[in-house]
């Protein structure tokens, strides 16, 4: 005789990207949030989540790059993949651009000398990984793997005077921001005299990329305070040395949050911009819905199902 066992269906609800073209990227208006149309793209299925998109413009067309995550190859974890765009509004899947035997996510892609190269969460492997463009967007090979044995949650990266800026999350020793400096990709990467930033906070966790506008760098972190991913909070960098980091949170904050009734209403954590013209410039964001119960069920065969927590 089995025990059958109780359960709360759900339905509905995943992460979903939208876009925005505005005058000022540090001012987001969601009545001008357009949510990227799944039906127009050709989507593997069943689709669990399109997550931490980041987009660049490469020879006047616009990529954004996400975690891509089917519920039938859930056991292994997520993909990148990457949409393309002429003009910012209209989009199409160009297909997956890398895969691994483990999960993969917050693909930051950036350019280096002149390359394209991928530094995405690979927490799944303990290592941190840096692919380098094969064929811009869709072909990548690892290019270095200069950091192993360690948490690299959300790299972010940026470039100044020559030398590499670092920040990244380690959740497995502390919840700490942490920064690291080098003059190579490969290494040597070194700890900043600053580092960590923030220690067991809401703001510990990149959430984009450090982002020069009207000549000052701000970047933005996730804020956790109620629950994972349910807002982003920007920060402006004042000083960035070798051996100095300052930086203050913006007054206007919380700067994105979760809201609404449809595709955000359980959390937005990721930010992402590039510059279109003089004045505007894409700005793309994440937001999830939850999938919330409709009842509850039996399981008369009384198996569990397993499920495996990644970081998104």
């Amino acid at each position: 005789m089995t025990v059958p066992f109780l359960y709360k269906e759900s339905a509905g609800g995943c992460y979903t990207i939208g876009t925005m073209i505005a005058d000022n990227p540090l001012s987001i208006n969601m009545q001008d949030v357009h949510i990227i149309d799944k039906s127009k793209l050709t989507l593997p299925s069943p689709l669990q989540m399109m997550a931490d998109p980041f987009v660049v413009r490469d020879k006047n067309k616009y990529y954004i790059f996400y975690e891509e995550l089917t519920q039938k190859k859930y056991a292994k974890g997520a993909d990148i993949a990457v949409l393309e765009s002429e003009d910012g509004v209209s989009w199409k899947r160009l297909g997956v651009a890398l895969r691994e035997p483990f999960h993969l996510s917050f693909p930051n892609v950036f350019q280096w000398k002149g390359e394209w190269y991928m530094m995405p969460e690979a927490n799944a492997c303990g290592e941190l990984r840096i692919y380098k463009a094969k064929a811009f967007p869709i072909k990548w090979e690892v290019y270095t793997t200069p950091l192993k044995g360690q948490t690299y949650a959300d790299p972010m990266i940026f470039f100044k005077d020559e030398t590499i800026y670092l920040w990244y999350n380690t959740y497995t020793d502390g919840d700490e921001l942490r920064l690291i400096t080098a003059q190579d990709l490969r290494g040597p990467w070194i700890v900043h005299p600053a580092s960590p930033i923030r220690i067991e906070g809401n703001d510990t966790r990149p959430a984009g990329s450090v982002y020069v506008f009207k000549d000052e760098l701000y970047y933005f972190v996730q804020n956790h305070s109620e629950g994972y991913g349910t807002g982003v909070i920007a920060y402006q960098i004042d000083i960035l040395s070798p051996k100095t980091f300052v930086d203050h949170k913006l007054k206007e904050n919380p700067f994105l949050w979760k809201n609404g009734t449809d595709w955000c209403r359980d959390g937005m954590h990721q930010y992402s911009i590039t510059q279109m013209s003089d004045r505007q410039y894409l700005c793309v964001m994440d937001g999830i819905n939850i999938h919330h119960s409709t009842g509850w069920k039996w399981d008369w065969q009384n198996i569990p199902i397993i499920y495996k927590k990644y970081s998104i």
